[in-house]
């Protein structure tokens, strides 16, 4: 009877999985680091978020003129 724990096949998967599992995570840190680096990316995601944050609906906008100046000139006539 063979132990699991000494099984070469058995390793040699476990260490393939490890090894893939240690790419990905290398591949992630690498393009955190890239993204970092790239100022120009990071200040064109900050002002696209700052826009989506500030942004007023063109409508909501539209609608308060035009409820503004039917007011006035319902009070006009």
């Amino acid at each position: 009877m063979t132990d699991d724990a000494s099984d070469p096949q058995r390793r040699a998967n476990e260490l393939r999985a490890d090894i893939e599992r240690t790419r990905a995570q290398l591949g992630e840190t690498v393009a955190e680091l890239a993204y970092k680096a790239d100022v120009k990316a990071r200040v064109v995601d900050r002002a696209a978020a700052m826009r989506e944050k500030s942004a007023v609906p063109i409508g909501a906008v539209v609608g308060a003129i035009l409820a503004v100046l039917g007011y006035l000139w319902w009070r006009n006539h």
